[in-house]
């Protein structure tokens, strides 16, 4: 998609909200798929259920993507502008990315990473 001066109509910071989404997607997936095993069903079953549940995460993130990218970027701007000092956006996607770096680390038992 190509706004009127020939460039994406996708910015950086709605790219970097993108990424964002996505791997909060995965943790979710990932925790859904860790109960399935709790229930004991048979090898099949457990398969179905989880590309139900990859087809379902990875439709429902795209939709929420779309939504979501649109509400951050007037959001995290008016945000930013509040704050009593100057912060630059990517530092912003920095704090939330290094968050997401420690909750995969502690939903995969990779925590403490030294």
């Amino acid at each position: 998609m190509a706004n009127g001066n020939g460039r994406s109509g996708w910015s950086p910071h709605r790219r970097l909200v993108g990424a964002e989404t996505i791997l909060v997607a995965g943790v979710v997936q990932e925790l859904l798929q860790r109960q399935i095993k709790a229930f004991h069903w048979p090898h099949w079953g457990q398969t179905l259920w989880i590309m139900g549940c990859t087809l379902g995460m990875l439709g429902g993130v795209l939709l929420v993507l779309r939504m979501i990218a649109k509400k951050a970027v007037k959001g995290t701007h008016r945000a930013a502008r509040r704050l009593p000092f100057p912060v630059p956006l990517l530092v912003l996607h920095a704090a939330v990315l290094a968050g997401l770096f420690v909750l995969y680390a502690c939903i995969w038992n990779l925590w403490p990473p030294f």
